[in-house]
């Protein structure tokens, strides 16, 4: 089995600014063990692609806007017959589309100041940039199929924002080449694709039938208009046999679980995010050299995580400000985390104990005796339950924020140096289907 991955950065983000921010993308392919692939360098042995953000430039070098897919050359040099802008040369717009160019524009001219700027921002604003990120996705895939005999079975996606997207965007560009020979694995953080995209765009709400595994983490504090995220009332599974598809409500805004708050090295939210993009890769054959840190390699270090989220959820602000209000053409509460449908999200809905179904796997493998004990009917009303004291050990002690986040929402009774569980107290009405599956890993 020869397995390739694809990383795919979300708008204004690329491989250095991401690098530099700490990005998740960027840290998961700066783990990536291999040879990225590019135009005119392929070899037969490459393991991933690294897609640029539109709107976004390396290294001081083109856009993805400004770069011919199929060639790797800058689009501007293929103006020309000759490269240059010599008078009576320049070819003709058959010449170009057939060299998949496209109509030239001021934007393709990367040596331009102002066509630098335009680009630049109609990467931003409509995402200008991503269509010849998937073209030249399937280019290099394709070569590296069919011209070396690479033999791929499996390509793993990760992506943040409109590298979300992308993911979905290529794996119907794929299913449409290769049908299901090829299986794929989307890991995408706060999927937007940006303006009325989200809806128009066929291929960015079908999950085709390539693609056997799929993770959304949605940002819940998220409120621009033009962000609103690709979450299950958007999503259309093609075939739902085939296709697990998981939601994981996050709390923060775009941004949160991919780059750290400012003067805080690894905020829950980026850290369980970070490693369960790590985890979920590797568990389907992306090979690293390394691992992220800091590592969560147990269900109680993760539910540490989520239970530092609880004990500050009242600090978690919704967006706003004149500039997020004009970006977003206007600010509301995403569909997803509107109280009425975060049940279909969550066990418990929005009084639930659990931050998502990721969170509820966690605590139910960590501590076996206090979930039996708080979120099932298995014990006597009215009559406390000791908690084992591996179990107490593991919350982190009598001090410790899982305890403390469970005594919060009355779940244990402290006294007497003693803690015991309320029996029952954690019990809702309501359950999703939008579980964690148990076929994949919860944790490093």
């Amino acid at each position: 089995m020869s397995v390739f991955t694809v990383f795919n950065h979300g708008t204004g983000y690329n491989r250095d600014k991401g690098t530099e921010n700490k990005e998740l993308v960027a840290t998961l392919h700066n783990l990536c063990e291999g040879t990225e692939a590019k135009h005119h360098s392929l070899a037969g042995h490459e393991t991933h692609i690294i897609n640029e953000g539109p709107g976004s430039k390396a290294n001081g070098g083109d856009l993805s806007s400004q770069v011919n897919p199929m060639t790797g050359r800058r689009r501007s040099a293929e103006t020309y017959k000759y490269g240059k802008a010599e008078k009576g040369k320049a070819r003709s717009d058959f010449a170009r589309d057939f060299a998949g160019q496209g109509s030239s524009g001021i934007g393709d001219h990367s040596d331009n100041w102002l066509a630098n700027k335009i680009a630049g921002a109609s990467g931003n604003v409509s995402g200008r940039g991503w269509d010849e990120n998937i073209q030249r996705s399937v280019q290099l895939i394709q070569m590296l199929q069919f011209d070396f005999n690479k033999g791929i079975t499996t390509i793993n996606m990760v992506g943040w924002s409109r590298g979300g997207v992308t993911c979905m965007r290529l794996a119907n560009a794929l299913h449409a080449l290769f049908a299901q020979t090829i299986d794929i694995n989307i890991f995408a953080v706060d999927p937007v694709a940006g303006q009325s995209d989200g809806e128009t765009r066929q291929d960015a709400r079908v999950i085709p039938p390539n693609v056997r595994n799929y993770v959304a983490i949605l940002a819940k504090q998220e409120g621009r208009q033009t962000f609103k995220p690709q979450d299950m009332s958007r999503m259309i599974i093609a075939d739902q046999g085939r296709t697990r598809a998981t939601y994981l409500p996050m709390p923060g805004q775009h941004n949160a679980q991919v780059l750290s708050k400012s003067g805080v090295s690894g905020s829950p939210e980026k850290t369980i995010s970070v490693n369960l993009a790590f985890t979920f890769l590797r568990h389907f054959g992306t090979a690293f050299t390394g691992v992220p840190s800091p590592l969560l390699g147990s269900a109680a270090q993760v539910c540490q995580q989520y239970a530092v989220i609880k004990a500050s959820e009242g600090q978690y602000k919704k967006t706003s400000g004149i500039k997020s209000f004009a970006i977003g053409m206007g600010i509301g509460t995403r569909s997803f985390a509107k109280k009425a449908n975060l049940g279909m999200y969550v066990s418990g809905g929005a009084e639930s104990y659990w931050v998502n179904e990721h969170h509820h796997a966690c605590f139910k493998a960590a501590y076996p005796g206090a979930y039996r004990a708080i979120f099932t009917r298995q014990s006597s009303f009215g009559q406390s339950m000791a908690i084992p004291l591996n179990e107490i050990s593991a919350m982190g002690g009598m001090s410790g924020t899982v305890t403390h986040t469970l005594q919060q929402a009355g779940f244990l009774t402290q006294s007497h140096g003693r803690i015991a569980a309320n029996p029952g107290s954690g019990v809702t009405a309501s359950a999703v289907s939008n579980l964690w599956p148990s076929s994949l890993p919860a944790h490093v």
